[in-house]
């Protein structure tokens, strides 16, 4: 009995040191949980703000298709409307090779020039309508092309 006496204070100093080093473990192991949940709260706020990034890059991938597509089709009306202007060109470049004006002109001043006249104020007036229904069309639509910036400044 008396050597179990004479050990209870090694008995405690063991158990103290048994104690503090379950402490300093167990604190040790608390902050690194506490560390990890940190780490994982930066890991879902960063996947939840790439979620958003993506839906909006998404959106905007729909968007510039759209556009695409749509300028493909007026692409295609313009090629189409390009080819009639041609068709159109070359039927007056082939009546003006048939005929020489300058010596028609020449000859009865009054016949000619009058329909010149008449012929070019209609011209002019088909440009400036084209030129309106281009400025209607690309602000109906809200979208101003890159090519067209300066026109677009012009007007404000």
């Amino acid at each position: 009995m008396l050597n179990l006496i004479r050990s209870i204070p090694y008995l405690a100093i063991v158990g103290a040191i048994g104690f503090a080093s379950h402490w300093f473990i167990v604190d040790r192991l608390k902050s690194e949980i506490e560390d990890l949940q940190l780490g994982l709260q930066s890991c879902i706020t960063e996947k939840v703000s790439n979620e958003v990034a993506k839906k909006e890059q998404e959106a905007t991938i729909k968007e510039l298709n759209r556009r695409s597509e749509i300028m493909k089709i007026n692409i295609n009306e313009l090629a189409v409307r390009n080819q009639g202007l041609a068709r159109e060109r070359d039927e007056y470049v082939s009546i003006f090779r048939k005929h020489d004006l300058s010596k028609l002109a020449k000859r009865k001043p009054g016949l000619i020039e009058p329909r010149i006249n008449k012929g070019t104020e209609e011209v002019f007036k088909q440009v400036e309508k084209d030129s309106r229904e281009t400025r209607d069309v690309i602000e109906d639509d809200g979208f101003i092309p890159y090519l067209y910036d300066d026109l677009y400044y012009e007007r404000m």
